[in-house]
């Protein structure tokens, strides 16, 4: 136990070398659940990615279909009118 505590200390201390890149950790979440494009881009920004990197990533992630606003929304309505909210809620 206390070697992991070590390790992930280690990994803190050495910050950015070890973080992987914007479009890899952007894909580690969409794995998990969507995100919107504006949702993306304020994690990455948060976790000090360039903003460079964050714009590229985001373009990849357009390009390869993993980003889509207008089905996320269409998606989360779908999802809303399942459990039964209504239109105003929606």
């Amino acid at each position: 136990m206390q070697e992991e505590k070590r390790e992930r200390a280690q990994k803190k201390a050495s910050g950015a070398a070890e973080r992987p890149p914007a479009l890899e950790q952007a894909m580690r979440w969409l794995d998990r659940r969507w995100y919107s494009e504006a949702e993306l881009e304020t994690r990455l920004a948060a976790c000090e990615y360039p903003p460079d990197e964050v714009a590229a990533a985001l373009a990849d992630c357009r390009r390869y279909g993993l980003v889509d606003d207008a089905r996320l929304a269409q998606q989360m309505a779908h999802d809303g009118t399942a459990r039964g909210q209504g239109a105003r809620r929606i």
